[in-house]
């Protein structure tokens, strides 16, 4: 559908821009979209005096932009007649985030357009002037959105929570979405505000959760959480996204501990009634805490005698193993690097393990999910099952890297169908 002031906003740029050869003109189709957000930036950082434009809002141009204007951009004042293209991209901008600058694009910037920026930051959570900072010029030029997005599955209660974040966590932060998603982006900032009340600095906390994080965890429990309240807000927020409770707060109360318990025994981990290391974790990474006890494991070696004593040993009781590898039909099976080698299901059940098997070749990027990989995998591993003589059980088909809410349903989603509706043969798809 066309946006009449996204078509006005994109033969602006074409008409202003169009005969630099640090622009590339953009199709006017009064759709927003990414090629509309970097004409808008290469556009800026033509105006900033960048020789070379690109098409992300990087460290230079935020440089040139902060030396520039090191208060913001401001709003004129209505006698004030000066023109700028900085407006006009500031307005075009807006435009494509849905608000309405009250006019057409110009070159001023006027109380129309102070308005909408003032109702943009209202939407972040963070309040304020009508001045476009680095940090503000950063978001308007981003694909980034500050409305609830319900129909693709906004949640009221995470916008909330982001916006509390833009608010409070800022500095650590930056300005993230406030569209009530919980994808990637706002993962990383539950994990800078739990970096934040750890102690780190704003350039120390990175969002990796790695073993500096974890050694500063804090358990929470009733006894403790009336002192520790950011604590119990982030936990609240992160067991929200993870869709378990009534969304953020910052009061410890027993619905709140059985919200956790549910949570604890959801994902099968020691159901204390407490935010300790391994719920924090399991909150927030996506591998869990990795020291946590089981039962199960997968594994690319062979199971050999010793190797299953040391399983047992160690109170494995189920292990994974491969059906297939690229390239089995060409190797000797003492070269295979991680497929079922001869006679080893066998000694797993007759050493008294139990044992699942996994499906898993070329399953780390996401244009490795297609139906047409999918069904031809599930052929693949149906025949392999049966060649090893396993009987009807789930095979587990693998998805081998972090793939976003987005990316489920345009490629897993559909992958996944297509082995369910192909794998036969008695088998279940895990």
């Amino acid at each position: 559908m066309t946006d009449q002031m996204v078509l006005q906003t994109q033969q602006w740029l074409n008409k202003t821009y169009g005969n630099d050869p640090r622009f590339k003109k953009i199709n006017p189709d009064g759709r927003t979209g990414w090629p509309t957000i970097y004409a808008l930036t290469r556009a800026l950082q033509i105006e900033l005096g960048i020789q070379s434009t690109a098409d992300n809002f990087g460290p230079s141009t935020q440089r040139l932009f902060k030396k520039r204007y090191p208060n913001g951009v401001r709003q004129q004042a209505a006698a004030d007649k000066s023109t700028s293209n900085v407006y006009s991209i500031i307005q075009g901008a807006l435009w494509c985030k849905g608000y309405s600058t009250g006019g057409n694009i110009s070159q001023h910037f006027y109380d129309g357009t102070g308005s909408a920026i003032r109702k943009l930051k209202t939407d972040m959570g963070i309040e304020g002037d009508s001045s476009v900072d680095v940090e503000i010029m950063g978001a308007l030029l981003s694909m980034k959105q500050f409305v609830l997005l319900a129909s693709y599955g906004g949640i009221d209660s995470v916008r909330r929570a982001q916006q509390f974040i833009n608010k409070a966590y800022r500095p650590y932060t930056g300005i993230i979405p406030t569209d009530g998603l919980y994808g990637r982006e706002m993962n990383t900032a539950l994990i800078q505000v739990l970096q934040s009340l750890e102690g780190f600095s704003p350039s120390e906390a990175t969002g990796n959760f790695g073993n500096g994080t974890r050694s500063r965890l804090k358990t929470i429990t009733a006894n403790n959480a009336s002192s520790n309240e950011s604590w119990v807000w982030l936990a609240s927020t992160a067991l929200a996204c993870n869709g378990i409770g009534g969304g953020p707060t910052f009061v410890w109360t027993s619905t709140f501990a059985n919200i956790v318990k549910a949570f604890q025994e959801r994902y099968a981990i020691a159901v204390t009634g407490s935010i300790d290391s391994t719920t924090w974790m399991s909150l927030l990474t996506s591998k869990g805490d990795p020291d946590r006890p089981c039962v199960a494991c997968d594994t690319r070696f062979e199971i050999t005698d010793a190797r299953l004593a040391t399983l047992k040993a160690n109170g494995y009781e189920i292990v994974g193993r491969y059906l297939t590898e690229p390239g089995q039909s060409s190797l000797a099976p003492k070269d295979y690097f991680k497929a079922i080698r001869p006679g080893e299901l066998e000694r797993i059940t007759k050493g008294g393990m139990r044992f699942f098997p996994i499906f898993q070749e070329y399953s780390t990027k996401l244009e490795h999910f297609t139906p047409a990989n999918g069904a031809a995998h599930a052929k693949t591993a149906r025949e392999a099952a049966q060649r090893l003589g396993i009987p009807p059980t789930h095979i587990y088909f693998a998805v081998d890297f972090d793939a976003t809410d987005d990316q489920v349903t345009s490629n897993i989603l559909p992958y996944f169908r297509a082995v369910c509706s192909s794998l036969g043969g008695g088998y279940g798809v895990g």
